[in-house]
């Protein structure tokens, strides 16, 4: 089955229909499709839900909350909005992709249930859904579900890959899971675990506080006394106002304590990025938001006394060093504009002469983000667009690679987003091939399984078995071979070989892996 798993890697980031991104509201909400990642446990195609909470400001930082849903899960948001309130949040509800099971029925139930399902899965949607809402708070981002959605939580602290623990700031099990493992890469994050006292799992959840404890983890559980398998709306504002103090609101003290010292040490940009972080999550009035008020207030007369200083001398690379070390403040105004207007004689006198492509690649990032570097840019899309001119034309995995070294040389522009829209074009149809014959991989790659599963049993005599076998990888070397995308060939000859040992076609595949 790890075959299956290592062919389709490579096939996550091609989609196989384009759509457009939606534009996040606040107060709505977006579903997407995933085809690609197969089909969803609850039914239909793997999905995400996600909903833009009411106070959505584009720009400002927000946090994230994932729910993952009990039963055979789903992908509805609604239980995550129910504990935020509808605001400071966004929520996004993910499908479990549904068991490939190669024996038919009960092995994923064996190896886990439903909620099974690798992060690599939940990763993909993810991805997607950053990239529509680019302001999700990177360092408060919390995983939540219940039921099966606790369990797939506990699991994935577990999973052989630690990419989850490393992307998550916050862990809420609810209502079932046990200690799969992992607990130690937590690495004093918080943790959060809630069940009802009558529900009929709340040993296991006793024996996971217990673990957590002993791994060093910040754990935390409610115990929701006279509760069954359920959270009742009392306790979901109970589990808010612990996401708030235990993840939004972690490290304050520490932060406001380290103020003075950066404050001392000059590093005034600093502490305009941290007071500002802490004022967005502090309780106004709190000592921690006096505080930060206070420091904010000393950056922002430092900010302003550097700009006069910089507006006076006008050297074009000290201002544009201190421009990126002010980002977007409103102070910065006036050397933006002063910044610029020397860009654009730099810009007149470079391209008087005839620049060639290195100069203008330099002139293009040292002036990024500035509108003098328009016409420069309008002069290298020339450039490019000629150069893209003397491209063979072509189809397949060839034109694939003269696009990709014509996007590597060309970096950015109009000529190389035209590249990058025909490299997705190919890139989709060869994934669409490599999906087809997957599919046929599928079944062979189960049928093998099932034999070997056979074979381990004695349930059927050797000489029928060592026929079978052979016949099966056989036919997967000829799958492979026919897929188009060559890049996991070896990883794949090499799965058969270990799948079929002791057969000819699992010697040949060997061979064909080195």
């Amino acid at each position: 089955m790890r075959l299956f798993i290592v062919l389709f890697l490579s096939l996550l980031t091609f989609p196989l229909a384009a759509t457009e991104d939606p534009k996040p509201e606040p107060g709505k909400r977006f579903t997407i499709a995933f085809p690609e990642l197969g089909e969803a446990s609850h039914g239909g195609v793997v999905r995400m839900e996600a909903y833009i909470p009411e106070d959505y400001v584009p720009g400002r930082p927000f946090p994230l909350l994932t729910w993952f849903g009990g039963g055979y899960g789903d992908h509805n948001p609604d239980p995550a909005i129910s504990i935020t309130g509808n605001k400071g949040f966004v929520c996004v509800g993910l499908s479990y992709r549904k068991g490939i099971d190669p024996m038919e029925k009960g092995f994923e139930e064996s190896v886990g249930g439903l909620w099974s399902t690798p992060w690599w899965v939940f990763r993909t949607m993810l991805e997607r859904l950053e990239r529509i809402v680019p302001n999700i708070d990177a360092k408060r981002r919390i995983c939540s579900g219940f039921s099966s959605g606790g369990a797939a939580v506990c699991y994935l602290i577990g999973y052989k890959d630690p990419g989850f623990c490393d992307y998550y700031a916050g862990f809420m099990p609810g209502g079932a899971g046990w200690d799969m493992g992992g607990l130690s890469r937590l690495k004093g994050r918080p943790m959060l675990i809630f069940m009802g006292d009558q529900d009929s799992r709340i040993g296991g959840y006793r024996m996971l506080n217990d673990a957590g404890k002993a791994a060093g983890v910040d754990i935390h559980f409610l115990e929701m006394k006279g509760v069954g398998h359920d959270t009742p709306a009392r306790h979901q504002l109970e589990i808010r106002q612990w996401m708030v103090d235990q993840v939004l609101r972690r490290g304050h003290a520490q932060q406001v304590a380290a103020l003075p010292g950066l404050g001392r040490a000059g590093k005034w940009p600093q502490v305009a990025e941290l007071t500002q972080d802490l004022l967005r999550y502090a309780e106004p009035g709190s000592p921690t938001a006096l505080a930060a008020s206070e420091w904010l207030g000393k950056s922002q007369a430092f900010c302003v006394e550097t700009m006069r200083t910089q507006l006076a001398k006008r050297n074009p690379a000290d201002m544009r060093r201190v421009l990126k070390d002010w980002p977007d403040w409103p102070q910065t105004a006036e050397l933006r504009a002063a910044c610029d207007q020397s860009g654009s004689v730099e810009c007149t006198k470079l391209l008087s002469g005839t620049p060639d492509r290195e100069a203008l690649r330099r002139f293009l990032r040292d002036w990024s983000g500035f509108p003098c570097r328009q016409a420069a840019q309008q002069h290298w899309d020339q450039l490019a667009t000629q150069d893209g001119d003397k491209l063979k034309p072509g189809s397949g995995t060839s034109r694939l690679a003269d696009l990709e070294r014509f996007v590597k040389r060309w970096e950015q522009g109009a000529a190389v987003e035209k590249a990058q829209a025909e490299i997705l074009a190919i890139r989709t149809e060869l994934g669409n091939k490599d999906v087809e014959a997957a599919r046929s991989i599928k079944d062979v790659v189960a049928r093998l399984t099932r034999l070997n599963v056979l074979a381990a049993r004695e349930k059927i005599p050797l000489p029928a078995l060592v026929e079978a076998r052979e016949t099966a990888a056989a036919e997967l070397i000829g799958q492979v071979r026919r897929m188009p995308d060559q890049s996991q060939h070896r990883k794949a000859y090499a799965e058969i070989a270990r799948m079929a040992e002791g057969t000819k076609s699992g010697a040949e595949a060997a061979k064909l892996a080195q």
